[in-house]
């Protein structure tokens, strides 16, 4: 299974969402040099 279909089985579990940013715009280029491409906003505490 790919890792974007398990994020997305995850979230549909918590109720929560996904979304996808392009590596085209400029947020995305944005993750793509400060993440690596895979950012969360998260409620709680880690």
């Amino acid at each position: 299974m790919d890792l974007v279909d398990d994020f997305f089985e995850l979230a549909d579990k918590f109720s929560t969402t996904v979304e996808i940013i392009s590596a085209d715009s400029e947020e995305g280029e944005m993750l793509m040099k400060a993440f690596g491409g895979i950012a969360a906003i998260l409620r709680y505490r880690v």
